[in-house]
């Protein structure tokens, strides 16, 4: 009877014990966030792109305000000499050869190299002044070699193209007789990635977009042109769209701009 009275007082306590330590030891839980499946976009960063298009525009209308400058005479350059009532000294298809001089009538090998036509035309009649009283010149230019550009990639005609000091991207591309095409897996498509093409000046590598300029005739990336410059014109067929699954003819086609899923199944 005693142990059945030790053990009613003894039970409570035994009860109690657990709540006492669950009370002492449980931390509070916090509420874990569930992590955003898109991060929001830093408006900082948005603001710093938004800058640097600003920046790149402003730049490239800058491109379009070249500093104009006299024509210097450079080796390769062709030319027709006209001298006023002495048909004889007339001379046509001259060219200046690699140690910059001209072979004229009369007065034998002239240095023109570096001179603008103004200058190398009193040179002629300073020279043929030995002969003639008050001669009058007329120096002609029909091709230039002065200025040259260098267009690599797909294009049709790659190479180095002579300019007269007056042409603009859109010119030069059409010079090298436009973008390459070609048939890929019996479909013709264009050979040519807009998107990666660029311009080299020098060191600096110019913002201008080929996508815009050649596919929506954005004429603020037309830009002129200047002696040494360097395009080229990446190869697109690394870019490729593969399916695979219940179609007639699974693989890899080239990609094309605005292709859809839709007319992908349809090659397929």
């Amino acid at each position: 009877m005693k142990a059945l009275i030790e053990l009613k007082l003894f039970a409570p306590l035994m009860l109690l014990i657990p709540i006492l330590y669950g009370c002492v030891n449980k931390a509070p839980i916090e509420e874990v966030e569930s992590f955003p499946e898109t991060l929001p976009e830093d408006s900082n960063d948005a603001s710093i792109r938004e800058m640097k298009i600003k920046q790149d525009l402003a730049y490239i209308e800058s491109l379009h305000n070249l500093k104009e400058e006299q024509y210097r005479i450079a080796p390769g350059d062709k030319f027709n000499i006209y001298v006023y009532n002495e048909k004889d000294l007339d001379t046509e298809g001259l060219v200046v050869k690699m140690d910059g001089t001209i072979t004229c009538k009369l007065i034998g090998d002239v240095k023109v190299k570096h001179l603008t036509i103004p200058e190398a035309t009193r040179q002629i009649e300073a020279k043929l002044t030995k002969f003639l009283r008050y001669p009058k010149v007329s120096l002609m230019p029909y091709e230039m070699k002065s200025s040259s550009f260098t267009i690599m990639g797909k294009v049709t005609k790659p190479g180095f193209y002579y300019f007269d000091g007056s042409i603009h991207l859109a010119d030069a591309i059409a010079k090298a007789e436009g973008l390459s095409v070609g048939v890929f897996d019996n479909n013709t498509i264009e050979l040519a990635d807009l998107e990666h093409s660029f311009i080299r000046r020098g060191e600096e590598i110019l913002p201008i977009d080929f996508e815009s300029l050649l596919r929506r005739g954005n004429a603020k990336m037309n830009i002129p042109l200047v002696n040494g410059d360097y395009i080229f014109i990446p190869s697109a067929m690394n870019q490729e769209v593969y399916i695979i699954g219940e179609v007639n003819k699974q693989g890899y086609f080239g990609f094309k701009p605005n292709m859809t899923a839709g007319r992908l199944l349809a090659h397929a």
